[in-house]
């Protein structure tokens, strides 16, 4: 389950370019012609502080909340999946190129231990029914 304090931001991760982003995506695409913005590019800057204020704190504090609930349960992947999601709307609200590619590596490598862990509980299940079995 995770941590109730990541409410707000569970709305704002609820798909990987959550709703609230392809809002500010879709605002900027309507309003330049000649110019579409993709799902994954940076947010321009007007855009990206907007966003920054509206829901950098929650991000934040999301973030916080399910480092925290990863320290106690280090195989805890649902909270590595949200935390995934999060470091990805961090990333857009950083200026720093940089700090944004961390950010999207960091969300990537989570991905990749949650495979991990997936497959590590999958095989560990085959290897009781299989024993079950004998």
């Amino acid at each position: 389950m995770i941590p109730s304090r990541t409410t707000g931001l569970v709305s704002l991760t609820g798909h990987p370019r959550s709703a609230r982003t392809a809002c500010f995506r879709t605002k900027f695409n309507l309003s330049v012609r000649g110019r579409q913005l993709s799902d994954d590019a940076p947010l321009p800057p007007d855009l990206r502080e907007e966003y920054a204020r509206e829901n950098g704190p929650t991000i934040d504090e999301g973030i916080d909340a399910l480092k925290r609930a990863i320290s106690i349960k280090p195989d805890y992947d649902d909270a590595m999946a949200y935390l995934n999601l999060a470091y990805r709307r961090k990333a857009d609200i950083v200026a720093s190129e940089s700090e944004r590619d961390e950010l999207i590596k960091m969300a990537e490598d989570l991905v990749d231990k949650v495979k991990e862990i997936k497959e590590k509980r999958a095989e560990a299940a085959a290897a009781i029914a299989h024993d079950g079995k004998a």
